[in-house]
C-alpha cells in the first residue's frame, strides 16, 4: 500500500482519475486518454489487442455506431499486490443505442488498468460480451453497402 500512496497519493486519486476517464469517454473528450494511459500502453478488449492511439480509434468509432452513450460505474477498487503491482479494476454497464439496429442496449463491463511508476496506466484489460457490437458494425457495413 506504500507503493500505491506513493504512486499518485491515494487510492481515491486514482480511483477518481478512472472514474473521469470513463466520463470524458461518454462526453467524447479524449485528454483524459491522452494523460494517464502511457503511449507504449499494452491494451486488451477481449480477444483484440490495441496500443494507445487504437483505443482511442475505437473509443470515437463506439459514437460513430451509438447515440446515448452512457456509463454507470458500480465500483472502482485499487488495489497492489504482492508482486508490487497496482491494479484499479472497474465493474459498471454500459448503454447506448445503434444508430444502425436503433436498437438500445446495455452491457456489462469489467475493466482493468495497471498503473506504472509514472502516473500512468500501462496495461489495460477489458471484458464484456462483443455481440451486439459486431451487429451494430455489421449493420453499419451493410448500410454502406
Amino acid at each position: 500500500y506504500d507503493m500505491l500512496r506513493s504512486l499518485v497519493g491515494s487510492e481515491m486519486c486514482i480511483r477518481d482519475r478512472i472514474k473521469y476517464y470513463m466520463e470524458s469517454y461518454v462526453n467524447q473528450d479524449y485528454g483524459q486518454l491522452e494523460r494517464i494511459i502511457s503511449n507504449d500502453a499494452t491494451i486488451r478488449y477481449n480477444e483484440i489487442e490495441m496500443n494507445k492511439n487504437s483505443l482511442k480509434d475505437a473509443e470515437m468509432g463506439h459514437h460513430s455506431l451509438y447515440s446515448d452513450i452512457s456509463f454507470n460505474t458500480w465500483a472502482v477498487i485499487t488495489s497492489e499486490y504482492e508482486n508490487g503491482h497496482i491494479w484499479t479494476h472497474l465493474w459498471g454497464e454500459w448503454t447506448g443505442t445503434g444508430k444502425f439496429t436503433k436498437t438500445k442496449l446495455t452491457n456489462l463491463v469489467h475493466l482493468a488498468y495497471k498503473w506504472n511508476g509514472n502516473n500512468q496506466v500501462e496495461n489495460i484489460l477489458g471484458v464484456y460480451d462483443a455481440t451486439h457490437l459486431n451487429n451494430e458494425i455489421l449493420a453499419s457495413s451493410n448500410k454502406k453497402k
